[in-house]
């Protein structure tokens, strides 16, 4: 019991000494800064003798009324550092602030469940809680971030940042910096990392190579073309044989994947997910702007005329960053592209080639391209360069410097101001009236209130600034300036609201603009000036809806250039196709035309597109009241034609090797009988010969792989690393890709049946050689087969 009562005593003590620590440390605290130092302590001996003021006086720490050297003593245990030592003083943060936002180059919005890393290097970062931030991960829906610069700025800082998200394409920007700007925004746009379109004008198009690398080395040469939408530019990448891939500290790299990823320049979701936006930060070893020569880093604007990622990486995601020697890129233009000077391009005119550094964030200028046209009825200018190294690459003509801070005041019809909430609900085209003629959506950056920064904007050109609703479709207040960067205090008033007037002025500027273009563009049809075309038939539905007569005269407008651009564009369609012919170029997948063991026979991707807009075109052009001058089954059936008699022709025996085996030549031959009959085809019997077609070339691929079999059976084989296939037995491999083709062409042979286009002897077959197989394992004769 001694021991209980003595612990009970021990613990009463420390519970008292520990109220006590911190009735003195309240106490104590002469300067009442939150800490004990010696300058409290100081303070309590020079005012020994004196008389507490009150019982809670911080210097009289045993609360007696008197203050004495007892009192000093007690608080110097109470210290908040050893020896009584000042505390650091907390360092002062400057009122600079940088906005970073992460969205998706896609309307829809970023998956919640997906988290950013940002990266800065620059000058340093802190967030609310004056923490430093770097590396900042954002997580959660909505993906902001507010910062601030621990000290102000120096001219010509600049801070970099690059973004990285699981399944998206890193990118990144950098942002000038300057002790006369305090706020800062940049929006970082992230792409979506899968094939396909990943949101409007931006497509990925990935294929493995694998098999062409071995120790860093390219021992087979590669060739990606990537995949378009019709009227959209094309990139293609070519590396030879010897090429070392090397990553960023000169290690090789076993690549596994090569990707591309297009940027169409003339839609507007391309253009937001340009790294760093338009108003870039460039390192050039020279390079002009406005006519003056510069060297070294500049903050300037672009035009771009098309750009493209190209990406190498093995599978454990680290990158190729140079090639050992060149490799050649070849970039697409399309028709009617203007320089930064307004003039439209032409063959032999030259293009600035520029580079993106992810880990800088900054562009650099590499060499003039020239403009050529391989294949004209394509739509297109071609540019080929060779290179060494990796990155965005960039086709621009660049001019200016960005604006500085101009300030629009926003206000609704009635005068009242708009709030932060309302302008970031609102979206903002720049068009520039002189040359460089730009035309291009901007973010606002630093809303304050009513009130927002203009970013991203080129300084010393007149124009005017449109505001837009959220869908982009309808006008609601301008601003016209001479020099949107004048002064750093310019100010413009916008009077924001659905202003029919205005609207309608609007799409007749648009109107204009379409019918004034030239011939080349309108034959790209309808697809070229859709966006522009919808917000012209938006405006006249709510015109006439409110019974003013400008909206029929709108919708007459929209009619004629319907027309005008669907008939140039069909007028266009049997050129294109003989034009196709004479170039020799392929109607179906391009391996299966010129003979390779990997194609599937289907339709080739131009051709469907072309398709497609075929129809697009025909059905606008008849709803907008066309007369029927024109046949969308003549137009189509001569594509269609032709690529059913190269499917014909083609006999592919290498399916077991493919990844979708003969299953995808029967579905692609499917798919181009059915579209024949569709479209109402009635020469001949092409549609039904697609389809007795499937027969023989199932067999086919069965005979071939059998008599691999047998090759195999009666050949020793050295597997490498110690191992030997002697004679008369298979690898587990080889039985196992046999094993699939024929179950494939079971359930081919099965299916067509029912449709009575396989036989009971083709059948037949099949199954003779499953049992092969089958005998093959129970005998043994498959090397390496799981117990079992």
């Amino acid at each position: 019991m001694r021991h209980s009562n003595t612990a009970l005593k021990l613990l009463f003590s420390l519970i008292l000494s520990t109220l006590c620590f911190s009735a003195l440390a309240t106490k104590c605290d002469v300067d009442q800064d939150n800490d004990i130092d010696r300058l409290d302590i100081s303070q309590i001996f020079k005012d020994r003798g004196k008389s507490a003021v009150n019982i809670d006086d911080p210097r009289d720490a045993d609360s007696n009324m008197l203050i004495n050297i007892t009192d000093g003593r007690l608080c110097q245990r109470s210290c908040t550092l050893p020896r009584c030592a000042e505390p650091e003083p907390e360092p002062e943060i400057s009122e600079y602030k940088i906005v970073v936002a992460i969205s998706n180059a896609n309307p829809t919005k970023l998956e919640a469940s997906s988290s950013v890393k940002l990266n800065f290097s620059g000058p340093e970062l802190v967030n609310e809680d004056i923490e430093t931030v770097n590396p900042l991960t954002l997580t959660g829906p909505i993906k902001l971030a507010t910062l601030q610069l621990r000290a102000t700025p120096e001219e010509g800082q600049d801070i970099k940042i690059v973004a990285n998200a699981d399944g998206y394409i890193d990118t990144g920007a950098s942002i000038l910096l300057s002790p006369n700007q305090q706020h800062y925004y940049v929006e970082l746009m992230l792409v979506k990392d899968e094939d396909g379109e990943a949101a409007p004008g931006i497509l990925v198009t990935s294929q493995s190579i694998q098999n062409n690398i071995k120790d860093g080395k390219v021992v087979s040469p590669i060739e990606l073309t990537s995949e378009v939408a019709f009227g959209s530019p094309a990139i293609r990448v070519s590396i030879p044989a010897g090429t070392e891939m090397t990553g960023s500290t000169g290690n090789l790299i076993d690549a596994t994947k090569l990707k591309v990823v297009t940027y169409d320049p003339y839609e507007a979701q391309a253009l937001d997910a340009y790294p760093g936006g338009l108003n870039v930060i460039a390192d050039a070893t020279s390079f002009s702007i406005n006519g003056e020569v510069q060297d070294g880093e500049r903050e300037i604007n672009f035009k771009s005329a098309g750009f493209a990622a190209i990406n190498i990486e093995d599978d454990a995601g680290n990158k190729v960053k140079r090639f050992s020697q060149d490799i050649e890129v070849a970039m697409q233009v399309k028709w009617g592209t203007q320089d930064a000077e307004g003039n439209t391009i032409k063959v032999g005119d030259t293009i600035p080639i520029w580079s993106y550094d992810e880990d800088t964030g900054k562009w650099s200028y590499e060499k003039e391209g020239t403009v050529q046209d391989l294949y004209f009825l394509d739509g297109m200018f071609d540019l080929i360069f060779p290179i060494n190294h990796l990155s965005y690459f960039n086709l621009d003509w660049h001019f200016g410097a960005k604006c500085p801070s101009a300030q629009f005041v926003l206000s609704d019809l009635d005068g009242k101001l708009l709030d932060a909430d309302e302008i970031s609900k609102l979206s903002f085209l720049l068009t520039i009236d002189s040359p460089p003629a730009i035309n291009r959506w901007f973010f606002p950056g630093s809303i304050n209130n009513n009130n927002f920064h203009f970013i991203n904007a080129p300084a010393g050109f007149s124009g005017r600034l449109n505001v837009f609703d959220q869908t982009r479709t309808t006008i609601m207040g301008v601003a016209e300036f001479t020099n949107i960067c004048q002064t750093e205090q310019a100010q413009y008033d916008i009077n924001v609201g659905q202003d029919d007037d205005l609207s309608f002025e609007h799409a007749m500027e648009l109107a204009n603009l379409l019918l004034s273009r030239p011939l080349d563009f309108k034959q790209h049809g309808i697809s070229e000036a859709e966006s522009d075309i919808s917000t012209i038939i938006t405006t006249a539905a709510r015109l006439l809806a409110i019974g003013d007569e400008r909206g029929q005269e709108l919708f007459d407008i929209a009619t004629e250039i319907i027309h005008q651009y669907a008939e140039a564009f069909l007028d266009n369609v049997d050129p294109i196709y003989e034009q196709r012919l004479l170039d020799h170029l392929p109607f179906i997948d391009p391996s299966a035309a010129f003979g390779g063991s990997e194609g599937y026979g289907c339709i080739h991707p131009e051709v469907l597109n072309l398709i497609g807009e075929i129809v697009k075109n025909h059905v606008a052009y008849e709803q907008f009241g066309g007369t029927g001058i024109y046949s969308i089954s003549d137009s189509i059936l001569q594509f269609l034609d032709r690529a059913g008699r190269e499917y014909l022709s083609f006999s592919p025996d290498g399916l077991a090797y493919t990844a979708l085996g003969v299953s995808e030549f029967v579905r692609c031959g499917f798919d181009i009988s059915a579209k024949l009959q569709f479209f109402g085809y009635d020469g001949g019997t092409l549609d039904q010969e697609i389809l007795d077609h499937f027969e023989s070339v199932v067999l086919l691929n069965v005979d071939k792989m059998r008599k691999d079999i047998d090759l195999e059976l009666s050949t020793n084989i050295n597997l490498g690393s110690d191992l030997f296939k002697p004679v008369g037995v298979i690898t587990y491999s080889t039985a196992a890709t046999f094993d699939f083709i024929l179950q494939d062409a079971l359930q081919v042979a099965t299916d067509l049946m029912a449709i009575s286009k396989f036989s009971t002897e083709g059948l037949a077959e099949i199954n003779v050689q499953i049992a092969f197989l089958q005998s093959l394992r129970d005998n043994g004769k498959v090397l390496g087969a799981p117990a079992g």
